[in-house]
């Protein structure tokens, strides 16, 4: 959810396009939009706190605006020195069935030197409608 959560038009004012390219992700056609967080307090913080400025890449789909992949770069880059950097990525897909795009596949990776780095991938499918009765 955080790649939505920073895309959602409450956040919009926070963020510029740095630029805009007309690229293909899988089966989409679309236009890249690559944004940078300039407000502060930035959405995400130091656990001590203090700024944490986020990137995010957002591929739209040209024809019908749909996103098809978000991707959020974050660093902690006190004085220069990354001491933090993590990747969130999700790729996009139509549910015909359900007549909404759902995330198909998510993938994360975080670099905490001297520590090293962890990564992680999920992918998703069978989604389905969960209907109540009326009672």
């Amino acid at each position: 959810s955080l790649p939505l959560e920073l895309l959602h038009l409450r956040n919009q004012a926070r963020f510029v396009i740095d630029r805009s390219t007309r690229d293909r992700t899988g089966d989409c056609d679309a236009l890249r939009l690559d944004l940078v967080e300039t407000v502060t307090p930035t959405l995400i913080q130091r656990p001590e706190g203090g700024n944490m400025p986020s990137k995010v890449a957002a591929w739209v789909e040209i024809t019908t605006g749909r996103l098809c992949k978000a991707e959020v770069r974050t660093r902690d880059a006190q004085h220069g020195v990354s001491k933090f950097e993590a990747v969130v990525a999700v790729e996009f897909e139509r549910d015909e069935a359900l007549g909404l795009t759902v995330p198909k596949r998510l993938r994360e990776v975080f670099l905490v030197p001297p520590r090293g780095a962890g990564e992680g991938e999920a992918t998703y499918s069978n989604y389905r409608r969960i209907v109540r009765a009326a009672r």
